[in-house]
């Protein structure tokens, strides 16, 4: 007796199983904060496998300690406004007191119809949320690492300057209420450093 193909209705299963396998190690980059081009091209393979009118998709962070936000935005190319025709956003957790908004876009209205309710299944549908056509501009890309990576340097500073690390985002904190941002603080604490 040979084994029978898989059948074509648990395909959609399986790309989603491969998919929520690729968010999750998202989870880990997220939370260390890094990523890899492995983990860029895995998660839009995988997507367009999946929804093949996908245009690509954008990865936020959300930090609890205010730090500035970081988005990874990954397409082709930048999207004209109108291209867009559907959307899936949701929220992705991430360790260490962050988490993440993923959100796919796609060319094709109702796109991710099928996707929200696999998805759905396996992060739970209380954070999957679908829409329609969009006129975001997406511009692919990392936005907001620049600062972010600023601030943990400022931090460092204060941290050699013997403060805790309580101290120094208390510091800094205080900084970016007279001076209007926090990176606009750690700025300002780079700038009397001195070697």
């Amino acid at each position: 007796m040979t084994p029978r193909p898989p059948s074509s209705s648990s395909a959609p299963a399986r790309l989603a199983a491969a998919l929520l396998a690729d968010l999750g190690d998202w989870g880990v980059h997220l939370g260390t904060r890094s990523f890899t081009r492995v983990a860029v091209e895995m998660l839009l393979r995988d997507l367009r496998r999946m929804v093949p009118s996908t245009l690509g998709y954008t990865l936020v962070v959300v930090e609890t300690l205010e730090l500035p936000q970081v988005s990874i935005t990954v397409a082709d190319g930048p999207p004209t406004p109108g291209q867009v025709g559907a959307s899936l956003g949701f929220d992705l957790p991430v360790a260490r007191g962050a988490s993440a908004v993923a959100t796919f876009f796609a060319r094709e209205q109702g796109a991710f119809d099928r996707l929200a309710d696999l998805l759905g299944a396996g992060l739970g549908t209380g954070g999957v949320r679908l829409a329609g056509r969009s006129v975001e501009v997406l511009t692919p890309g990392v936005h907001g690492l620049a600062d972010h990576t600023t601030v943990n340097y400022a931090i460092g500073i204060l941290l050699e300057r013997g403060l805790s690390f309580d101290e120094a985002r208390r510091y800094l904190d205080r900084l970016a209420g007279r001076l209007g941002t926090l990176p606009g603080a750690a700025d300002h604490v780079l700038a009397g450093f001195t070697v």
